[in-house]
């Protein structure tokens, strides 16, 4: 199966779950995705949110600060650097990760229907090997 056709499925199951979630939340989807990636990676800045959810400055900046009003997120200032804030999720958002992880297993489920215990595992150790390759070519490209 050509990656192109693999990607545009994965990306169209991904949609389809955060689209539920957005109902259920009144939530936009890139609000759902930071406050998946926050449960993920806790204290991230906006730049690292931008970078791992290939979200715009612009588009990090609106869900953030929508999703602090809102009283889903805080953001902290850096001590050292004032410049610098680290985002961290609040109670609130403690229902909206419990449905994301929910998702997340309906998501695998759908994934590896009818793979073995060890194809699962093999399946991990290649996606990792070019994750690792991606991340070590000079087209790799870190706002």
């Amino acid at each position: 199966m050509p990656t192109v056709i693999f990607s545009n499925l994965m990306r169209r199951i991904k949609q389809a779950c955060c689209v539920e979630l957005s109902r259920h939340y009144d939530l936009t989807s890139n609000e759902i995705a930071v406050i998946a990636f926050l449960g993920d990676v806790p204290n991230a800045s906006a730049t690292e949110i931008g970078n791992n959810l290939g979200f715009r400055k612009s588009h990090v900046s609106l869900s953030v600060d929508s999703l602090c009003k809102r009283g889903y997120l805080k953001k902290e200032a850096d001590p050292d650097n004032r410049k610098l804030f680290h985002h961290n999720l609040c109670k609130k958002a403690d229902p909206v990760l419990a449905d994301i992880a929910k998702k997340k297993i309906q998501i695998e489920e759908i994934f590896f229907r009818g793979f073995t215990e060890e194809e699962k595992k093999s399946w991990s150790i290649y996606m990792k090997r070019i994750v690792d390759n991606i991340h070590s070519t000079d087209l790799w490209i870190d706002d």
